[in-house]
């Protein structure tokens, strides 16, 4: 009979806070509606190449994030992957983890794009970080509604 069954379908996070599920931390980096828009346009815009295979970031890509303090050759000799793909509990589509996706919202913080929110996890993105997101990313933010 399962082998018939229709495949279940995960139910949506509508009982999550807008707070959270717009932005948030996943363990050390980004999450939330701003984490897959932002993973959506690292690809669109070649700055990682996503295939079957796994996650790289394209030399152009390297280059493009030293702006903002994100050494690409000392995450790629570290331990840990460079970038792999995370599943968001609220967006149920991927967002950037590895080195890469922590570097970002390391960076994020140090320059107060984002800072925390009362809520554990949960993230305020800053008017600053509005305007940078637009600028380096070119996101609208007022454009992007969570899942």
């Amino acid at each position: 009979m399962m082998a018939f069954a229709p495949a279940p379908v995960a139910p949506r996070a509508a009982n999550v806070g807008f707070d959270l599920r717009f932005a948030r931390t996943c363990y050390d980096h980004l999450a939330g509606t701003i984490a897959t828009a932002l993973y959506d346009r690292l690809q669109t815009d070649g700055t990682l190449s996503v295939t079957s295979t796994g996650i790289a970031l394209t030399p152009a890509g390297g280059r493009r994030l030293r702006p903002l303090g994100i050494d690409a050759e000392a995450l790629r000799a570290g331990r840990r992957p460079l970038a792999r793909a995370c599943l968001d509990w609220t967006e149920r589509r991927d967002h950037l983890a590895g080195g890469l996706g922590a570097a970002l919202l390391t960076s994020f913080r140090a320059q107060h794009w984002v800072t925390p929110r009362n809520t554990p996890r949960a993230l305020r993105l800053t008017q600053a970080g509005r305007r940078a997101l637009a600028t380096h990313f070119d996101i609208d933010v007022s454009t992007l509604t969570p899942a």
